[in-house]
């Protein structure tokens, strides 16, 4: 118990300074630009060119090549590697096959840091160097949940009624109209067992 109380302690201090700030949404936005530019990028030889261009130093020098986890291994990313060089996605493949990377990114893999700044500050200092391709969905997940918790914690909801809220339950206070309580929620009716 008093361990618990301990870490309790040591969290409560050590929180985001500027929770607003620490940029998941933007991570999100990110990946699913990148994620829809790829799907949508055409062969040329633009975006061959820029895809050698951040794959050099993997084929000279063995650097580490941008990977993502599929179960317990990793693979090239590439997705990620597409959205950021305008790449499509054959050619990131074919020049995967060409260079083996397939193979080489079990050895050196790297992680896939998104064009997001890391503002959010836990003690002071960043919270993470980078935010990156792969976690973003996960980090999207984690912070709906907070979002849900927090929510169910401080408006004294009952469990159906917080899982009955949805997108727009909670008018804009400024458009003049708040009902009363102040979130408008579906009507929820649970059965009485007994």
């Amino acid at each position: 118990m008093e361990r618990d109380v301990e870490d309790f302690e040591y969290w409560r201090t050590r929180a985001p300074e500027n929770p607003e700030r620490i940029g998941v949404l933007a991570a999100w936005a990110e990946t699913v630009r990148l994620t829809q530019a790829a799907a949508t990028n055409q062969a040329d030889p633009q975006g061959r060119a820029a895809l050698h261009r951040l794959l050099e130093s993997a084929f000279t020098s063995g650097a580490a090549i941008p990977a993502i986890r599929k179960g317990s291994r990793s693979e090239v990313a590439r997705t990620y590697l597409a959205g950021r060089t305008g790449a499509s996605l054959h050619q990131v493949s074919r020049i995967s096959l060409v260079h083996r990377l397939r193979q080489a990114v079990v050895e050196r893999p790297s992680p896939c840091p998104l064009d997001v700044p890391v503002t959010g500050t836990v003690a002071g200092r960043p919270w993470r160097t980078h935010l990156d391709y792969a976690e973003a969905p996960a980090l999207l997940r984690h912070l709906g949940t907070a979002a849900f918790i927090v929510c169910a914690y401080l408006t004294g909801m009952r469990p159906e009624e917080s899982l009955a809220m949805r997108s727009g339950c909670c008018p804009d206070p400024a458009a003049g109209h708040v009902p009363r309580g102040g979130v408008v929620t579906a009507a929820v009716s649970v059965p009485v067992v007994g």
